[in-house]
């Protein structure tokens, strides 16, 4: 390939753009500068500050030979780099670049749409930069394109990066094709869609609840403002889905003042009676300061059950990742506890449910639900380019 019809020297300078870093050899001095056609030998002309020839003689052919081998070493080289797994830089405005090796260390295929997260210190790349500039762009061995990336804002330095896999990875293998890019001090908006990356996604927006929801008691109006939905006492909502195992939620909750218990995860299909099964974080202890912990049971005998955590005033995100004989709790999107169920198997489909039974209002500032596998893929980051 040829990357322009430029001089040979701009040719050179330009290959070294597909690397992150490149010791770019000295071209040949096979060109003359010169102000008039008096510096240039007999049968050359000045043209733009150097000798060319005027005839399409000797010195036609000779640059023209030059330039065809520099073209020819740059395309070897670029090709080169990019056999050895050094794609092309993505776009120039951006600075900085790192690989991600996504490993699949389950014995089934991670499938397209399967969602990926990661422990991500955004601080310890851009500081206090902006976030948008963290792009997320995946090579697929001839071209790039960007691709939806969600970060949860846990906290300072705990935050989560998710990605929606393109193409499958199958068991026991890894997938080095994903890329992340920074570096760009004013970068236009990333593409951040969490519908576009999750299978249920909603952060309770607006002033009505979303139609996706069924409300207990019947006809009851959910209070939807500022991005929470208010639950009183004795309210309850739940998505009409069925989910079975190999499937997650993450929520976050906020209770200010405890009074009573509340809970939310995965729970009994097609009904808001408050019976088993459930796979949960429930808190129904009015001990001081009130407690939370995860339960897992299929028919109370037994309920298995997990540490128990203070409650938290301000919102908190909880996860359930199911599988048929166990669960992954989280907080914040770290697992917690792995709630071994040993040969009890829960393999019937459950709704995602939200329940309170306190005196007190909760609050739920976001629901979504994702795909797991156990166990779960990991994302390690790579050097920094350059």
């Amino acid at each position: 390939m040829r990357l322009c019809a430029a001089s040979a020297v701009t040719r050179v300078a330009l290959a070294c753009l597909f690397f992150a870093s490149c010791q770019c050899a000295r071209v040949p001095d096979f060109t003359f500068p010169c102000d008039t056609g008096a510096d240039c030998r007999v049968g050359m002309l000045c043209v733009d500050g150097y000798c060319a020839a005027a005839d399409g003689g000797p010195d036609a052919g000779s640059d023209a030979g030059s330039d065809a081998g520099i073209d020819a070493g740059i395309d070897a080289g670029i090709d080169a780099g990019v056999d050895a797994g050094f794609p092309p830089w993505w776009n120039a405005a951006y600075a900085s670049r790192a690989k991600l090796t996504i490993a699949n260390g389950a014995s089934s295929q991670l499938p397209i749409g399967f969602q990926v997260g990661w422990l991500f210190p955004i601080e310890a790349l851009i500081a206090n930069g902006p976030s948008d500039q963290i792009r997320l762009v995946r090579w697929n061995g001839t071209a790039w394109t960007e691709q939806t990336r969600v970060i949860d804002g846990n906290g300072l330095n705990i935050e989560w990066m998710w990605l929606k896999l393109v193409a499958p990875i199958a068991a026991s293998s890894t997938d080095t094709s994903y890329w992340l890019y920074w570096g760009n001090p004013t970068p236009p908006a990333a593409p951040n869609d969490p519908n576009l990356v999750f299978d249920f996604y909603d952060t309770f927006n607006g002033t009505t609840l979303a139609n996706s929801w069924l409300v207990n008691p019947s006809g009851t109006t959910i209070t939807v403002a500022n991005g929470e939905a208010q639950l009183e006492t004795n309210e309850s909502i739940r998505l009409p889905t069925n989910y079975g195992t190999g499937i997650a939620t993450d929520f976050a909750l906020r209770d200010p003042v405890y009074a009573g218990r509340w809970w939310g995860g995965f729970q009994l299909a097609g009904s808001f009676v408050s019976t088993d099964p459930w796979v949960i974080w429930i808190a129904r202890n009015a001990s001081s300061p009130a407690q939370i912990w995860p339960e897992f049971t299929l028919d109370q005998a037994p309920t298995l059950e997990g540490p128990r955590r203070t409650v938290p005033t301000n919102a908190n995100l909880y996860g359930v990742d199911r599988f048929a004989t166990h669960a992954l709790y989280r907080s914040d999107d770290t697992v917690v506890y792995d709630l071994d169920a040993g040969t009890i198997s829960l393999t019937q489909s459950l709704n995602l449910r939200f329940t309170n039974e306190s005196a007190n209002p909760l609050y739920v500032t976001m629901a979504r639900v994702r795909q797991t596998v156990f166990p779960y893929p990991t994302v390690t980051r790579g050097p920094t380019e350059p």
